[in-house]
């Protein structure tokens, strides 16, 4: 083989290459069609928890209502460890977020509306009640919930748009998937009082019988009063720990 010949062959090999990579890197950012036929009748055509990023449930009724957000803990491998809120993000309580991703993972359409058959309108999506994102790696979900439907009893209307989208459209969804939706966001908090682990609070201060005490954390341990003070007992701190641990909400 010539010399020219070898360099037109290796530089179609590396195109090939290249290619390929791209077509893999399109391909996991997009909805596989091995996905859509088996999620024919979901609301979402594609489900993939290790790629969710941030789930967000608004109600528009109530403007003054806190919206639920949701945001992925990047270090973590749990499909449920999210943060709850934006300002000042705190764990959001697991049990809670399986629900409410369960929910959406497996909402179905009641039946399909026709573009041509679409009355936002009167169907209610003009002005929705409520609204959903779901963002996903290269997918980004938005469903707003309308009126209520004719048939099936109870349903609602919703309209799926976004990013990346497939079939997005008009349809009916069950009036259970929009009560699940409709969850307070006190949910998300648990019942723990103290919803952190120890390695992941900095300071603390006490009021009460004895006066007001601080303790503040360094890389060996905790100290009294501040970074310069005193080495605070390890076994106390632990047993402090462990009692704010046990401390949990009762709701009335």
């Amino acid at each position: 083989m010539s010399l020219r010949r070898a360099r037109w062959v290796t530089g179609g090999l590396v195109a090939l290459a290249l290619a390929s990579s791209v077509a893999v890197v399109l391909t996991s950012r997009s909805v596989t069609t091995s996905e859509r036929l088996a999620r024919q009748n979901n609301v979402f055509r594609s489900w993939r928890p290790a790629e969710l990023r941030r789930v967000r449930v608004a109600s528009l009724e109530s403007p003054t209502e806190s919206p639920i957000l949701l945001t992925r803990i990047a270090e973590s491998t749990d499909p449920h460890d999210f943060a709850l809120g934006a300002e000042e993000p705190r764990k959001a309580d697991p049990g809670a977020v399986a629900e409410l991703l369960g929910a959406l993972e497996f909402a179905t359409w009641l039946r399909r509306i026709e573009p041509a058959e679409v009355d936002r309108q009167s169907f209610g999506l003009q002005d929705p009640e409520l609204e959903v994102e779901v963002t996903f790696r290269g997918v980004d979900y938005r469903l707003v919930i309308g009126g209520e439907a004719p048939s099936p009893q109870g349903g609602r209307y919703a309209e799926l748009t976004g990013t990346g989208v497939p079939e997005p459209g008009v349809g009916v969804v069950a009036a259970e998937f929009v009560a699940q939706l409709r969850v307070d966001v006190r949910a998300f908090l648990g019942r723990q009082l103290l919803p952190y682990a120890k390695s992941e609070i900095a300071r603390i201060e006490l009021e009460g019988e004895g006066g007001e005490r601080t303790l503040v954390r360094d890389p060996r341990g905790w100290r009294v009063g501040n970074a310069d003070g005193p080495r605070a007992a390890a076994e106390v701190v632990d047993g402090m720990f462990f009692q704010m641990a046990r401390v949990t909400a009762s709701r009335y």
